[in-house]
């Protein structure tokens, strides 16, 4: 057993969106949200090492809800430890063909998201739901 099993391994998981706004203001605010993402995903250079060492990136909490019951946690989804968020994949042809508003916003937006948990996940964690 030693043989086969050498250590644990942090969980990974990913999570795909796809975003059609329905006005400007649903287009902004997609733009927005990708923005804040994609700056809390990368790392922060110091500026006092003479950049060279990293300030890591933010750490997501993600949390599922139930649709009927707001503000329920949905018994029926997995929770997560506290993550980072390893690779945004943003594909901006949607359903295959590049298309865009007369303001030139995208029809359609596929975001794809790739989170890794900091923390490994033991027996008594699963017995708790993660």
């Amino acid at each position: 057993l030693e043989l086969i099993y050498n250590s644990p391994t942090l969980r990974q998981f990913t999570l795909d969106f796809r975003l059609i706004p329905r006005n400007a203001q649903e287009s902004s605010d997609i733009a927005t949200i990708i923005q804040v993402l994609k700056t809390q995903a990368a790392p922060e250079i110091s500026p006092t090492t003479a950049s060279r060492y990293f300030i890591p990136p933010s750490q997501f909490q993600l949390d599922f809800y139930d649709g009927v019951d707001h503000g329920m946690p949905n018994a029926y989804l997995f929770k997560t430890k506290k993550c980072v968020l390893d690779d945004i994949s943003i594909d901006y042809t949607g359903s295959g063909s590049f298309t865009t508003f007369y303001t030139g916003a995208p029809v359609e937006i596929k975001l794809n998201l790739k989170f890794t948990e900091t923390i490994i996940i033991d027996k008594n964690a699963v017995a708790e739901g993660f």
